[in-house]
């Protein structure tokens, strides 16, 4: 059984992206400190967050996603939780769950490829070829929330972004258009 994390990290950021993110983010150390202070201060007088995780590494990717403009940063933070809560089943990673996803992993439905474009930007490679569509909805939803964090740890996918190929080519069928209902795929993808 593959642990994807295991393949998405960098043992130390490169130089390039260190520069990307003081050029395009305006990142240095000063302003995510009080970056950090003011989004930690919004969350503790928030009057409907009340159990919520804090810390550095998990408010960073917002901080970076929305280039430090903290209304944006707000915003997207409270449509992440709200997503999360709404869809709490697919958040749920129990070891059993955690044994599909890896077997989803390992059958090649997603890859994170060791593959960077000029940008710096990782590829993840969605593959519906080896999938047995029966009872998978949830799993292929939960595959997929179970990545993005991963990617989101990791500081060069937060500054430089990921590409995400979807391959249609082999094996595709109206099988695959019917895993789920269609405004539950909207719902997924317009929040992700």
């Amino acid at each position: 059984m593959t642990n994807p994390s295991n393949l998405l990290s960098y043992s130390e950021v490169p130089e390039h992206i260190i520069k990307k993110s003081k050029g395009e983010i305006r990142e240095d150390e000063s302003r995510k400190q009080q970056s950090l202070q003011q989004f930690k201060e919004w969350i503790a007088k928030h009057p409907f967050i009340k159990r919520c995780t804090t810390d550095d590494r998990h408010l960073i990717p917002f901080l970076r996603t929305k280039k430090y403009k903290m209304d944006e940063v707000f915003d997207i933070f409270e449509k992440a939780l709200i997503f999360i809560k709404s869809h709490e089943n697919w958040y749920n990673f129990s070891e059993e769950n955690l044994k599909r996803n890896f077997d989803l992993y390992d059958a090649g439905f997603i890859r994170v490829t060791k593959i960077f474009d000029s940008n710096g930007r990782k590829t993840i490679f969605v593959n519906h070829k080896n999938l047995i569509l029966k009872n998978l909805t949830i799993w292929i939803f939960r595959i997929h929330c179970l990545v993005a964090p991963i990617l989101a740890d990791d500081e060069a996918s937060q500054i430089c972004g990921v590409n995400y190929v979807l391959d249609l080519s082999e094996d595709f069928t109206m099988k695959h258009l019917t895993i789920c209902p269609l405004k539950q795929l909207l719902e997924f993808v317009s929040s992700n």
